[in-house]
């Protein structure tokens, strides 16, 4: 006995794909729709939850607009001769709109600290600070600072830019100094004020603006301090002691 498998007998298998699913916009987003659906359909019923327009009869429609932000519903019915199938794909369509600029605030005269994100990215002079992406960021050097935020949909804002005029002197009258420099397991940091008022901290920086050490220093101790540089990576580092109102920074470089 002989088969014959007749062509087009059954009904359509719906499948379909939009021109983007998650989106970051104020105003609102225009969506195109594109059917890949197998069998051959004839007819299309497509049914956009909180669109404008909410439905359409093309095979490819097109400026299917969301308004409001949320998560929207997509329906798709094609037909052909030998019968139907639906697919409903809940959700579809994410609208978000941009967090909220973010706002910079400034301690000791040079740590900048970003308001709540989920990520963060700081900028320099308008250019991305590779590696920078921590809720603060120690400057460096006198320039324009910003942050962008982004959060978990990906949706970003950046902050105005903070202008940081320069960095002061530290009111220490010792001269600070580190060796040796290159360092290769340790270098030791001498020189370490002794006429403190109050306290002052020591900190360590890689050229991200993260911080990799942290101790205080107590007034009247002038002892020098051993780092132990073994686990940083190899490159330029900054040795930062700071007071109340300036600080004095001494660059270092491990190989």
């Amino acid at each position: 006995m002989i088969c014959y498998t007749l062509n087009g007998a059954n009904p359509p298998t719906t499948n379909f794909q939009s021109s983007g699913n998650t989106f970051c916009s104020e105003t609102g987003v225009c969506v195109d729709f594109t059917d890949h659906s197998a069998g051959s359909p004839t007819s299309w019923q497509w049914t956009f939850t909180g669109a404008t327009p909410d439905s359409s009869t093309q095979q490819n429609p097109t400026s299917i607009c969301y308004n409001n932000p949320g998560t929207y519903t997509v329906t798709l019915i094609s037909t052909n001769a030998n019968g139907s199938d639906t697919l409903t794909i809940s959700p579809m369509i994410t609208l978000e709109q941009p967090p909220v600029p973010p706002t910079v605030t400034v301690s000791g005269g040079d740590t900048l600290h970003s308001s709540h994100a989920l990520y963060y990215q700081w900028y320099f002079n308008g250019f991305p600070v590779f590696g920078a992406m921590d809720s603060f960021y120690v400057a460096l050097s006198a320039g324009t600072y910003s942050v962008q935020v982004t959060d978990s949909l990906g949706c970003s804002a950046i902050s105005g830019g903070l202008i940081i005029l320069g960095i002061s002197p530290l009111s220490f009258e010792e001269e600070l100094g580190v060796r040796p420099n290159p360092a290769r397991d340790e270098f030791t940091v001498y020189g370490l004020p002794a006429n403190i008022s109050g306290e002052a901290t020591l900190e360590i920086f890689n050229v991200f603006g993260e911080r990799v050490y942290w101790r205080l220093i107590e007034a009247g101790s002038n002892k020098p301090e051993i780092i132990n540089c073994k686990s940083f990576p190899t490159g330029v580092y900054f040795v930062v002691i700071k007071d109340e109102q300036s600080r004095l920074v001494k660059k270092v470089m491990v190989e």
